[in-house]
């Protein structure tokens, strides 16, 4: 049976919409944690989960979604964020 990987253009959209906010929150979380020595390690666990954000925007805004790969990052991401437990990066 044949699956459609085919993403509509308004699915593409609210996909990079959240792509967006979430790297945006990751963003925040890291500039929060830029300036104490103590954070540094969570700040640096936070950067390649931030990067595989980027590559999924990428991947998104060029029209090539592989839906494997997708599933693959965002765990990765997931991961990642699970793995950062100071409270300076949760929301308020």
């Amino acid at each position: 049976m044949a699956v459609n990987s085919t993403v509509s253009r308004s699915a593409r959209s609210t996909v990079l919409e959240r792509l967006r906010t979430l790297r945006g929150s990751l963003e925040r979380a890291r500039d929060t944690l830029m300036h104490f020595k103590d954070d540094r390690v969570d700040r640096d666990t936070l950067e390649p989960a931030a990067r595989r954000i980027d590559e999924l925007m990428n991947m998104f805004a060029s029209n090539s979604t592989d839906p494997v790969v997708v599933a693959l990052w965002s765990a990765e991401i997931q991961s990642t964020l699970d793995k950062v437990s100071n409270p300076k990066v949760a929301p308020p």
